[in-house]
């Protein structure tokens, strides 16, 4: 996994030893991506020769089927955005790897500024660090909301009705989550533009990438832009009249997501070959 592999890299640990060992017994190795196995193989460099790459694949429920609207609790205060709200969505379980905090402060900045835009950082995950869903709460208010921990199914809905599908983290294997919005063919996905989120997602083609927040919000106010401009007359636009950087229309880059994800992530192809490691493993 990308945490055992990106995580335990740098740290002399029980956990990273244990990752080592069965590095070492393990007759094949499987990696999503050229740049797991790079990093495996800083863990332990004699074991290039039992490492294969199989990017993962996705699945989604319903694929071609419209999906019900699901029914996601919030706090009192707290509504389904609407149509004409912006509402950037970013699933990911509360841990320091996954780094939910990074663009809060730009949006909470972004909502002030304004607000009659109604954009919002949806934040939707599982609770695993106490301490930071403790200090991500104390974040919550106008322009950023954490709901939690959703279904597979409200994972989904909201990824088929946001602006943007987000990544934070500070290190991934292969995201699935971000790997499922692309497929879903219904949102852009915005990825911070580190190792894992670049085998997958290529800037201004397949999704947008980050390296700052503020690089992320020169994308997302673009993207707002494009949402809030008639189909007939959404060109190429300039996130940065200053910086020169623009973005590619939002729908033309989410066709060619589905299309890469369908090729290069299907269950088939992963499938097959998943069979010949399994056909290798018993002739061996």
């Amino acid at each position: 996994g990308g945490t055992d592999v990106n995580e335990y890299e740098f740290l002399d640990t029980p956990s990273k030893k244990i990752v080592q060992t069965c590095l070492q017994k393990a007759r094949i190795i499987i990696a999503f991506s050229r740049s797991l196995r790079n990093s495996v193989l800083k863990m332990s460099t004699n074991v290039k020769s039992k490492i294969r790459i199989i990017p993962q694949a996705v699945q989604i429920p319903h694929l071609c089927t419209p999906l019900a609207q699901p029914e996601v609790s919030f706090e009192a205060d707290e509504k389904p955005h609407t149509p004409r709200s912006h509402v950037f969505f970013l699933p990911a379980s509360i841990r320091a790897v996954k780094d939910p905090l990074y663009l809060v402060q730009a949006f909470k900045t972004w909502h002030q500024s304004y607000p009659h835009l109604g954009v919002t950082l949806r934040i939707a995950g599982a609770p695993l660090d106490s301490k930071m869903v403790a200090k991500l709460k104390r974040e919550c208010g106008p322009g950023v909301e954490y709901v939690g921990l959703l279904t597979r199914e409200q994972t989904i809905g909201e990824m088929r009705r946001c602006a943007a599908v987000i990544n934070s983290s500070v290190s991934e294997g292969m995201s699935g989550v971000i790997l499922e919005a692309m497929a879903l063919g219904k949102s852009p996905v915005i990825v911070r533009a580190i190792e894992g989120n670049l085998d997958i997602v290529s800037h201004n083609k397949t999704g947008y990438t980050y390296k700052t927040p503020k690089k992320f919000l020169a994308i997302a106010k673009a993207i707002v832009e494009y949402r809030n401009t008639p189909t007939s007359e959404a060109k190429r636009k300039t996130v940065d009249e200053r910086s020169g950087v623009e973005i590619a229309p939002p729908q033309e880059v989410i066709e060619n997501a589905v299309k890469v994800v369908r090729s290069e992530h299907s269950t088939e192809k992963e499938a097959t070959e998943y069979r010949s490691v399994v056909a290798e493993l018993i002739s061996s």
